[in-house]
């Protein structure tokens, strides 16, 4: 590897250590990770992992390496599908309580993710990835499915719970299916290539930019005000009175 390649792989790590940093002190600032603890927690494990891996040689401790990146891989999988959940919860539960048509069309969306998942996994049988390779990535490709789906669903579902464009989780959930499904494609055209191809390396700065630039859009995004949620739609508001209406009813006959 040349110097100049040494080079741009540290301003690349040290990058991505820089704005992981700025977005978890733009959440910390804005106490907005207590609406979304799975991203602080995803960008503060990049953050540590940025630090760790820049300081341990893959050749000389190739062992240690491969079992902490294999944790690494783990942990920011589990927080990605945490991660999903938060933003179905923020959009599809307004005043306290499950809207359950979106629920229900979340429901299947998420179905549909899963199973679309599901066959890319069996479909995809690159020659040059094998092991927990392969295993990471199908989790990456089930990821960006899956979030797809999921943000899709919520953005259909916005104007009838009232949820702004520019709202906080918008946009966590727009930058974090951009992100996944540049990602899963790069991950997957790079394993299909193989490392000996002269456009592997290439793909991987472009990757890199990728997450740079979404960890980018999320700490903009979630410093500016977040725009107040208009008024849920004439349908959910009844929902939410009978339901109340029936809560009341039962603590009342409860009571007597």
């Amino acid at each position: 590897m040349t110097k100049g390649a040494l080079d741009l792989d540290k301003a690349i790590l040290i990058s991505g250590g820089v704005l992981d940093a700025c977005l978890c002190a733009s959440m910390w600032a804005r106490k907005s990770w207590k609406v979304f603890p799975a991203l602080f927690l995803f960008a503060l494990l990049d953050l540590l992992a940025s630090i760790w891996f820049g300081n341990v040689d893959p050749v000389a401790s190739r062992l240690l390496f491969v079992r902490t990146y294999t944790a690494y891989d783990l942990a920011s999988f589990s927080l990605q599908m945490w991660l999903l959940y938060e933003i179905a919860r923020a959009v599809l539960r307004p005043a306290g309580v499950w809207h359950r048509e979106a629920f229900k069309a979340l429901s299947m969306a998420a179905v549909a993710g899963a199973s679309l998942a599901a066959g890319a996994t069996l479909l995809m049988q690159p020659n040059n990835v094998h092991g927990p390779a392969a295993l990471e990535l199908r989790a990456e490709m089930f990821a960006s499915l899956l979030a797809c789906e999921i943000v899709v669903a919520m953005m259909l579902s916005a104007k009838e719970v009232g949820l702004p464009w520019r709202s906080h989780v918008m946009a966590v959930g727009q930058g974090f299916m951009a992100w996944s499904l540049v990602l899963a494609s790069l991950e997957g055209l790079s394993a299909y290539l193989g490392p000996t191809h002269p456009y592997y390396k290439a793909l991987y700065y472009v990757r890199s930019l990728n997450y740079l630039v979404t960890l980018g859009y999320w700490t903009v995004s979630l410093w500016r005000k977040e725009p107040a949620r208009q008024p849920i739609s004439p349908t959910l508001r009844k929902y939410v009175v009978a339901l109340h209406e029936k809560v009341q009813y039962d603590l009342g006959k409860v009571g007597h």
